[in-house]
């Protein structure tokens, strides 16, 4: 945990995840409707399941954010240059 975090306010960790892609061909609105998706499983480390359905579009958004999460976290910490 952070400093000063007591264990138990601790939020869970990632500990695994699943994905699969369905491509939906109806559906109770629609007859015909043919859209892929995105099925999202995360589990934390008390295996509690969380799951999210995405579009193609959230998809790329969601991996636009993460990517730029990844940039910002990258540009932040220090080269190995600098740490000589």
């Amino acid at each position: 945990p952070a400093p000063g975090m007591a264990e138990s306010s601790r939020e869970p960790a990632l500990s695994s995840f699943d994905w699969r892609v369905h491509y939906v061909l109806s559906s109770d609105t629609c007859a015909s409707y043919k859209a892929p998706f995105l099925r999202l499983s995360l589990f934390d480390e008390k295996r509690r399941q969380y799951d999210a359905e995405f579009t193609k579009t959230e998809l790329d958004s969601l991996i636009a954010s993460l990517d730029d999460v990844l940039h910002a976290v990258d540009d932040d910490e220090p080269s190995s240059a600098e740490e000589d």
